[in-house]
């Protein structure tokens, strides 16, 4: 008996805290259950409850001898000491012993435990089919290597579980969890690959099933999944729980105050703004049960304070929730692309500021989430550590979110642990979709498929935003009524669309511009590639300007940013370029300088920039003068809003070229959207339109979008998902089989790091990561030192995607920089090579230099 006693059993050792492993078994069962229990879904009961097993017995296997030898040596050990498949198999055995009738909730929770450590994958790799039914002497013969693996390592593991003293030991601790069919268990090895094959059955019966039942199943897979993963990652790291914020007056008050003090007087544009906010208003106080769950949609014109009327209209829902319902919604604000977020993050922190009680809680109250933000989360004076932050702010632990369609999407169309772990966060969520008509159209289908089954499957609002509607959601219920809209896009005077589709070649054009265009006057240019934004950016710089005799000078940031700051441009010509070819940081750095330059009435001249389409969708900058290169008519009508953005010019032109290679017949728009986007827009624009008529053919350009253009990319998505199959490199070679881990919102096939050492931050930067890298291999695997040290790893390595791109290898090859020994999978261009006369790779105006060839974005 002494011999019991003395044993112990960990989870792990942390800080020279050994954490009980039965201690552990149930602070996870309780927050994951809780996690579910309090989402606002239909089926909160059943799967709280299945959480709740999932949570006891997803560690079972840290009970043999093999992994507490690992734990307290840390040294490496076999598949013995593996311990998720044996887990997983428990909760199998005792789910189809306490719940018989939920097959569903017995296969998605044995899924969940076996990858809980992993990504998801196709099942079927975890099971046994009818013709793989084996005794354990075949085993050896299985075809799934890893499943052969894990079932031999079970085997050893059943032997060294029911050895006394251990067994008594872990009976007696199982028992006091509520688990007594651990003893049936661990007494019957042969029922494992009866269990395997049960399961296995069970998928076979739903490859027939209705699209209510497949997405049904796919949401709980993935919120069974979060809600464990998140449990264990919290209490493994000993995260505090983050109280939710309550305050729902102070939230509305905030936004209210904000849109007063930022009111822009008379004119027809305020006017808008003001119709626009009082129809969001007004909608607010519609029955509850058409506001949530709901599909919802805001159409208004760009410039028009969507943002803020929309955030008005979230808080004043999120209260009625809270009041009704006894839960307060998260808002969730997603926006297509990084470089503004920046300004939609700022406008609602701006309105927070307000509140005393944000200073107190900043991050409980607004967070920014997306792969260059810096790993912060701040409660009062108290700054959490680099571990508690990446968690929370991971997990979305925030009343406002503040994040990215690729961040979004690709936890609701994922597979991946990372992204899955704030899965129950946004259950019951209200989804702010800022510029939607972003999605890629193949995507269509897809993407209707997820919000319609989000809002029935897990209790969200979703609210589509934009000046074009895309046909995504044609179902979604209008915030602004017909006759609102209406009056908002037909008072509208602020552009005139002037399309004159004759093919034109750079230089041309750009001889053109030079001829023709008055520097008084801020002027915009649109390419569809890098290449022609790199070379009408260098013709531009050549030609000399007719009207003053005079060549403009190509713009950069001075390499001393307080130089930077106080460096007065209003008084030079000057050329800005803006693509995914300079870092994140000068694009941030050249919008936030336009902005305060467009702004401006001091000097004479007025900046023209050269862009391709990341300035298309939210970047609030305002021109006097836009040229397009043809494009998608959606695109088209987004660039016009970056003209005259508040009508006080009268009404300015927006030109539509069509730019072509020299020696070519076909255009920039055919070879980056290929033939049916820019042949739509050629068949609508036929002539001159007004910006209060061009809006009704936005809607009949995407009827024929979608008519003419493929869904096959959505309708393989589709298939996956109704399959569960997430993952799966073994299919996908062999079979050409889809699987939801090919989800790519945006295509950046074969593209490579290159990090640039742009200016002393980035140099410092550099040195702390090389230094904490260095120290990092050199310290013992067993070093208690190693969780810290890896997590500042990871939290500099976000703050390297401020100075890092990501070319094509295609492109990259034809000018290879050099790598970087320490941290190897990086590329690098020196701080030397930047500030050099001729640099030999990067242009601190352009971007990376290469040979010419065709690249989009």
């Amino acid at each position: 008996m002494g011999d019991i006693f003395r044993l112990k059993f960990y989870a792990r050792i942390r800080k020279g805290y050994k954490e009980p492993l039965c201690d552990h078994l149930s602070q996870v069962s309780d927050r994951a259950a809780r996690f579910i229990s309090t989402a606002p879904i239909s089926e909160a009961k059943r799967l709280s409850r299945l959480t709740r097993v999932m949570g006891l017995t997803h560690d079972f296997g840290k009970y043999t001898s093999f992994f507490q030898s690992y734990l307290l040596t840390r040294q490496p050990n076999d598949t013995r000491s593996h311990h998720s498949f044996i887990s997983a198999l428990l909760y199998a055995y005792i789910a189809q012993q306490r719940y018989p009738q939920d097959e569903e909730g017995m296969v998605l929770g044995f899924l969940a435990i076996a990858r809980h450590h992993l990504q998801l994958i196709n099942p079927q790799l975890t099971l046994l089919s009818s013709s793989e039914k084996v005794s354990w002497p075949e085993l050896l013969n299985l075809d799934k290597s890893g499943l052969r693996t894990e079932l031999l390592a079970c085997r050893e593991q059943f032997k060294d579980l029911t050895q006394m003293p251990r067994y008594s030991k872990v009976l007696s601790e199982q028992k006091l969890l509520g688990l007594p069919e651990v003893e049936s268990f661990l007494k019957n090895v042969d029922v494992l690959p009866k269990l395997l094959n049960d399961m296995f059955k069970i998928l076979r019966k739903w490859r027939n099933s209705d699209e209510a039942s497949f997405s049904r199943r796919y949401w709980h897979t993935l919120l069974l999944f979060s809600a464990l993963i998140d449990a264990d990652k919290h209490a493994s790291a000993a995260t505090s729980t983050v109280s939710r914020i309550k305050e729902h007056n102070s939230l509305i008050k905030a936004v209210d105050d904000y849109v007063a003090s930022k009111s822009r007087g008379t004119g027809t544009m305020q006017n808008i703004r003001d119709a626009l906010r009082q129809a969001a208003l007004r909608a607010s106080e519609h029955p509850l049960n058409e506001l949530y769950p709901a599909a919802l949609s805001v159409t208004a014109p760009t410039g028009s304070g969507k943002t803020l009327a929309v955030m008005a209209f979230a808080t004043r829902l999120r209260k009625r929730i809270a009041n009704e319902k006894g839960v307060a919604p998260r808002i969730i604000y997603a926006l297509p692309f990084v470089n503004i977020i920046e300004q939609n993050y700022n406008v609602i922190e701006e309105a927070l500021l307000q509140l005393p009680e944000y200073a107190k809680n900043p991050s409980g109250f607004l967070l920014k989430h997306h792969y260059l933000t810096d790993l912060a989360y701040q409660k009062g004076d108290e700054k959490k550590s680099l571990d508690e932050a990446l968690l929370l702010t991971d997990s979305w632990e925030s009343e406002i979110i503040v994040s990215t369609f690729v961040q979004l999407f690709h936890t609701l169309v994922g597979y991946q642990n990372k992204a899955l772990k704030k899965i129950h966060n946004i259950a019951g969520s209200i989804i702010i979709l800022d510029e939607i008509q972003s999605v890629p159209f193949e995507y269509w289908h897809l993407i209707r498929f997820i919000l319609s089954t989000l809002t029935g499957e897990l209790g969200c609002t979703v609210l589509l935003m934009t000046a074009t509607q895309p046909r995504i959601l044609p179902y979604a219920k209008s915030l602004v009524s017909d006759e609102v809209k209406d009056q908002m896009f037909s008072n509208l005077d602020r552009t005139q669309i002037e399309p004159n589709l004759n093919p034109i070649t750079v230089k041309e054009f750009a001889k053109n511009i030079a001829e023709t265009h008055d520097l008084k006057q801020s002027l915009l240019i649109v390419v569809n590639t890098i290449r022609t934004a790199v070379e009408l950016y260098q013709e531009l710089k050549k030609i000399q300007f007719k009207e003053r005799e005079i060549k403009l000078k190509g713009f950069h940031e001075l390499l001393d940013e307080k130089d930077f700051d106080n460096n007065d441009w209003s008084s030079q010509p000057f050329l800005v370029h803006l693509s995914t070819n300079i870092t994140p940081w000068q694009r941030r750095k050249r919008i936030e300088f336009l902005n305060q330059t467009l702004k401006s009435d001091k000097g004479n001249v007025k900046p023209i920039v050269i862009s391709t389409q990341v300035i298309e969708a939210g970047v609030d900058l305002d021109f006097d003068l836009v040229i397009r290169d043809l494009g998608p008519l959606d695109s088209i009508v987004q660039v016009a809003g970056r003209c005259n953005r508040n009508g006080l010019l009268g009404t300015q032109k927006v030109r539509i070229v069509n730019l072509i290679r020299e020696n070519s017949k076909k255009s920039d728009a055919r070879l980056v959207y290929g033939e049916i986007l820019p042949q739509e827009t050629e068949r609508l624009l036929t002539k001159s339109f007004s910006e209060n008529e061009i809006y009704s053919l936005v809607e009949m350009y995407f009827e024929g979008v979608e008519n003419r253009g493929s869904q096959k990319k959505s309708k393989d998505l589709l298939k996956a998902i109704k399959n569960l199959n997430f993952y799966d490199s073994s299919l996908i070679n062999s079979k050409g089989l889809d699987t939801i881990s090919k989800f790519r919102l945006i295509d950046e096939t074969n593209s490579e790091p290159v990090f640039i050492e742009l200016n002393p931050r980035a140099k410092r930067l550099k040195r702390l990561l090389e230094t904490s890298l260095y120290h990092l291999k050199r310290l013992p695997f067993n070093d208690p030192k190693q969780g810290k040290l890896r997590f500042k790893v990871k939290s500099l390595f976000r703050r390297l995607g401020a100075f890092t791109i990501t070319p094509t290898w295609h492109r990259l090859s034809k000018n290879l920089p050099p790598g970087n020994k320490i941290f190897e999978e990086y590329f690098y261009v020196t701080y030397g090579d930047v500030i050099a006369k001729y640099p030999a790779y990067y242009d601190m105006e352009t971007g990376f230099k290469w040979e010419s060839e065709t690249l989009i974005f």
